[in-house]
């Protein structure tokens, strides 16, 4: 398959990354010698995304709501009846302005209802008895088909929708983007209710015929931009600590974005040619494993891996998912049990010992996943970055508890953190900010992955990070300040440098946090914030995308400019807040200074709220957790 990116030139000489990307994806040639990988979050569909995943803009559809009166909802999510009218909401951000094409089942009045960016919002057509609103005129078509001796009508038409593309968050969430778009129901006829809603790009062929375009069913640009990485991690797609069996998972048959399921995660894999990492729900039972596992290998291609991580940072107690952390701390308390079969913990302090609980809940599901993945599956130990002992808890109980070693598929391919670097609160210039990140950089940063790399020789496995790059968390105060900072060149090279120094310390699969997200209150992940973006990329993804495609893993191929010019020596480092252990994993690094502005902003790259969309109430941070540690990752 051959993806085209044509991916402009954004930094200055300090950061000079061309990315005119014409390539064709080969045999991906995983963990071959030579380098370090670099990986991407990816968010799953919603209707509030940026990043313009799919052709058909139902896949980000929200599920049907009641505008007034009741309604009865069939199994996959379509309304069944309706005393009323019922709404899906569709905010078509990050996609291209044009005529959409419409096709759906069932018999029951449609208004596509977006007023400021569909010309057509008050044109109305009636056929047979039901009205259409919002279509191009003249574009409606209504036909019929008969299914096991039930009729049911088939509506087709186009809907012009006219999107503005520049986009640039804000604290309050009010953006220069696209309106939400409402498709509305109503006048329901209960013998052919709603079904199989399309809603096509104008750039690609109308349904059925979609299915046969290149990429099916990921949009281009989004493909382009995800082809440089070597794996792709889905924290945010279809997460959730409400799963038990594999029939409670996302089903990927529902309607709109209740269906970001995980065969879709796999299949965007095998569509750029990338690792997977899949968070498996701690709640997630034998029968959920094995399903997962018989899922992954039937339809994961077989040249790539599938790493899997258990619940989300169970060492970290302000994080949304703060219950899987209490699960694993309870276990190390003695409260509740460990997994049937798993041995006892290995008395320690209770940090460590939380990581022991924690290796036990992993091994229980590497039990019945292993077994059928064998070592395509890559079980992971996740912990805090700047304090190993959670991690090293685990490795201990793993190899003196359960006596596994690394012959064993189920014994874990690497341990994994996430280096973040941020800033002070008392920086007022830009200047200011990318020093506090070199200091950082070259002291807790240094120090730390000293610590990680060291681990994870003692025990003969890969060092990674499930997350990296920048961590500003915004106040209302400082919001656009910190803003300034995401799209100074200087934040590209500081990135660029963080990614060297995992590399020279000998770090194996890094994947950045995160691919498409507009900024907001919850911070400024997103290493764009629209997928438009990709064709006048922004300085962080400019530079993780063509540091990405330095490896060999097989996928991209930029022509790399020459290397930027020699930065100048770094200030005396600040005194680490652990003793530095001996050889650090990478020369020091400064970032130029240049003129900027003022403001306030956070000081730590503490956790931070990563879930939902670009903008919403944040969450409060807690400087220790029960057993003393700070929460920084």
């Amino acid at each position: 398959m051959k993806f085209k990116r044509t991916l402009s030139t954004v930094l200055t000489t300090v950061l000079l990354i061309l990315l005119q990307i014409v390539t064709v994806m080969p045999v991906k040639a995983q963990n071959a010698p030579g380098g370090m990988r670099i990986g991407m979050n990816v968010e799953g569909p919603n209707y509030y995304s940026s990043d313009g995943a799919y052709i058909d803009l139902i896949e980000t559809a929200g599920k049907w709501g009641v505008s007034w009166g009741t309604a009865t909802y069939q199994a996959n999510g379509y309304p069944a009846t309706c005393a009323g009218g019922v709404f899906s909401l569709v905010e078509n951000f990050g996609y291209p302005a044009g005529a959409y094409q419409f096709y759906g089942q069932g018999s029951c009045d449609i208004k596509m209802d977006a007023s400021t960016i569909n010309p057509n919002q008050s044109s109305i057509v009636q056929i047979n008895g039901q009205s259409y609103t919002g279509f191009v005129p003249n574009s409606v078509q209504v036909s019929y088909v008969v299914n096991g001796g039930q009729t049911n009508r088939i509506v087709t038409g186009l809907v012009q929708l006219n999107e503005p593309q520049q986009v640039n968050g804000s604290w309050s969430g009010s953006v220069p983007k696209s309106p939400a778009m409402l498709i509305r129901a109503s006048n329901i006829k209960p013998s052919d209710p709603p079904n199989f809603y399309h809603l096509i790009r104008p750039d690609y062929p109308a349904w059925p015929q979609t299915q046969n375009a290149p990429g099916y069913p990921f949009g281009k640009e989004y493909l382009a931009g995800l082809a440089p990485f070597c794996a792709l991690r889905f924290v945010t797609f279809a997460f959730s600590s409400n799963i038990t069996d594999w029939n409670t998972r996302p089903d990927p048959t529902l309607y709109g974005n209740d269906a970001a399921s995980f065969e879709k995660m796999i299949d965007l894999c095998n569509a750029t040619n990338c690792d997977a990492w899949i968070n498996i729900p701690i709640t997630a039972t034998q029968d959920f494993d094995i399903n997962f596992a018989k899922m992954v290998k039937g339809r994961l291609n077989s040249n790539l891996h599938c790493h899997w991580e258990v619940g989300l940072e169970c060492w970290n107690w302000a994080f949304p998912y703060w219950t899987d952390t209490n699960i694993c701390y309870q276990m190390a308390l003695g409260n509740t049990a460990l997994p049937p079969g798993m041995p006892p913990l290995i008395p320690t302090g209770v940090w460590e010992m939380q990581g022991e609980a924690y290796a036990a809940v992993t091994m229980s599901h590497a039990v019945n996943i292993q077994k059928v993945l064998g070592f395509q599956g890559r079980p992971m130990i996740c912990g805090q970055f700047v304090l190993i002992n959670f991690e090293a808890g685990a490795m201990k109980y793993i190899t003196q508890a359960m006596k596994l070693d690394p012959s064993s598929p189920l014994f874990p391919y690497g341990i994994a953190g996430a280096p973040y670097f941020s800033w002070k609160s008392t920086d007022s210039t830009l200047d200011d900010v990318f020093q506090s990140i070199t200091n950082y950089l070259n002291t807790t940063i240094a120090t730390s992955l000293a610590q990680q790399m060291a681990l994870s020789k003692q025990y003969g496995i890969p060092f990674c990070c499930y997350e990296f790059g920048q961590s500003a968390f915004p106040t209302q105060a400082n919001f656009d300040f910190n803003q300034s900072a995401q799209t100074d060149p200087r934040m590209g090279l500081a990135i660029q440098q963080e990614m060297l120094m995992l590399k020279n310390a000998g770090a194996d699969l890094c994947t950045y946090f995160d691919y498409c997200r507009v900024d907001g209150t919850y911070g400024y992940w997103g290493s764009m914030q629209c997928i438009q973006q990709v064709n006048n990329p922004t300085p962080k993804y400019a530079s993780v995308a063509a540091f990405a495609a330095t490896c060999n893993c097989g996928n991209g191929a930029p022509t790399l400019p020459p290397s930027p010019p020699s930065l100048p020596p770094s200030p005396p480092s600040l005194p680490p807040s652990a003793p530095s252990p001996p050889g650090p994993p990478s020369a020091p690094v400064t970032l130029r200074p240049s003129a900027g502005n003022g403001g306030n902003h956070n000081p730590n790259p503490i956790l931070t709220p990563r879930m939902g969309g670009g903008s919403g109430s944040s969450g409060g941070n807690s400087s220790v957790n029960p057993g003393g540690v700070p929460w920084m990752h």
